[in-house]
């Protein structure tokens, strides 16, 4: 199944392109003498020669990808693919190792989606209206046919400014629109619960890659029963209703809900609504963009309190 899938990657790319193969169980070594050319004649002669390659051992990720960003040339766009079950078990096994490792290399590491073009470096700025609690914090890579989409929190009303900034094969890409955030929109009242879930799952994530969980444990459980989220680290128990005043429990969840399904009804009750709101100014010119096809677009939900108001900012691609 390994061979088989390399055998694919390689036939999918142009004769312009080039490779290299490295295998790796208990240790690391490269197939290839160096990079080869991706035509015909190569491709199949080296997709033999891992064909008649045994592999044994365990699976020291980390001396392969190490070994595989060694090897890398700074004259073109370069990707690396690993083929494996993803469960480092030899050597050097910590996540925080091999993201300090990527730091060092502009690379893409992908598992997946190896001929797709991608954004990278993606960075989003809103200038205008201040914004807070934005999650993901971080979006590095966004794949063909994929949609970038943010959550926060946004403080007063007025227009604001939004710029995405991104490469597409290692070349600068700017994209720009501006748009009014209102003073009130209560139509999707689940974007506050949306919001604390992607939030929870940013923070869970830098546990599970920083390793160290004090700090982000406490604020998903805070988090959580604030707003009745089951995680890891919280559980949902059922009870009777007279038990809840019974023992001086707040229904905050079911106020939350009743909100929801009313707004859930009027919406229903009501002409599907467009959320785009770069119409006037577009963000993305045309009808196709420019890393691969598809028509592009701002949309924007929000739900507004006294204080601030949870938002989902999202830029859109669908196929054409």
């Amino acid at each position: 199944t390994l061979v088989d899938g390399v055998n694919r990657a390689l036939n999918e790319l142009k004769p312009q392109d080039r490779f290299r193969i490295f295998r790796f169980n208990d240790s690391a070594s490269e197939l290839t003498p160096s990079w080869i050319p991706a035509n015909t004649a190569e491709v199949a002669h080296w997709g033999n020669v891992l064909s008649s390659s045994r592999v044994s051992g365990g699976t020291n990720l980390y001396a392969g990808a190490e070994k595989g960003l060694k090897a890398l040339d700074a004259d073109r766009t370069s990707v690396i693919v690993l083929v494996t079950d993803g469960e480092a078990n030899v050597g050097i096994t910590e996540k925080k190792a091999f993201l300090k490792l990527m730091e060092k290399h502009d690379v893409r590491l992908f598992t997946s989606k190896a001929t797709h073009t991608a954004m990278h470096d993606i960075e989003l700025s809103i200038d205008g209206v201040k914004t807070t609690d934005l999650t993901p914090e971080v979006t590095s890579t966004l794949y063909r046919g994929e949609q970038l989409t943010v959550f926060g929190h946004y403080h007063g009303g007025g227009t604001a400014n939004v710029t995405l900034s991104t490469k597409i094969s290692g070349q600068k890409k700017q994209y720009k629109t501006s748009f009014n955030f209102p003073d009130v929109d209560q139509r999707n009242p689940e974007l506050e619960r949306l919001w604390a879930f992607a939030k929870i799952q940013d923070m869970q994530n830098m546990i599970d890659y920083l390793g160290d969980d004090s700090e982000y444990k406490a604020a998903i459980i805070d988090t959580a029963v604030q707003h009745s989220i089951v995680t890891d680290q919280t559980s949902m128990v059922v009870m009777r209703d007279e038990s809840f005043a019974a023992n001086n429990i707040e229904r905050n969840n079911q106020q939350r809900r009743q909100r929801e399904v009313a707004a859930a009804q009027q919406r229903a009750a009501q002409p599907v609504n467009n959320t785009r709101v770069d119409q006037s100014a577009p963000a993305f010119q045309g009808s196709r963009s420019n890393f691969g096809g598809g028509a592009m677009g701002f949309e924007l939900m929000m739900l507004l309190g006294f204080v601030f108001a949870p938002l989902v900012l999202r830029a859109r691609r669908r196929s054409v």
